[in-house]
């Protein structure tokens, strides 16, 4: 019963990262920290941003949340899974860690294909699955 206190931080990520997706306006919500680098740039340096820059800058952001989040998620289970079970066998935690975060990727994906104003991607699964290697790759060091 102690170990699944292990659980908790890949739950509060798992329910953080649902209750974004079921937001309807949450990319609409994200864009003041696009205006907020552009506005910053324009007060030290005086450039003027046009409405391409500002969307393209709007995008590569929400796909770099999509690849911190899913790598700290992946990271969280990684630990709960290698603290609950056994702390000797590297690839069978890191497979079931990926696995488990890469079910909860689809699975969000899916659900946001109920949410008016949301779409459902396998691109968007893809980069969440860029932020599981990552951690992967971090784990491994």
């Amino acid at each position: 019963m102690k170990k699944i206190i292990y659980f908790i931080p890949a739950f509060v990520l798992m329910v953080l990262i649902f209750l974004a997706s079921n937001d309807p306006a949450s990319g609409e919500k994200s864009d003041f920290i696009t205006t907020a680098i552009w506005d910053f740039i324009k007060l030290i340096s005086g450039y003027n941003v046009n409405d391409s820059q500002e969307i393209s800058t709007s995008f590569v952001i929400r796909k770099l949340a999509h690849i911190t989040e899913y790598a700290l998620l992946n990271l969280s289970v990684y630990f709960a899974v290698y603290n609950s079970f056994d702390k000797n066998k590297f690839k069978i935690n890191i497979i079931i860690s990926i696995i488990i975060s890469l079910i909860y990727s689809i699975s969000d994906e899916f659900h946001q294909s109920f949410i008016a104003g949301r779409v459902g991607t396998y691109e968007d699964v893809l980069i969440d699955f860029s932020g599981i290697l990552i951690s992967f790759l971090i784990l491994k060091r």
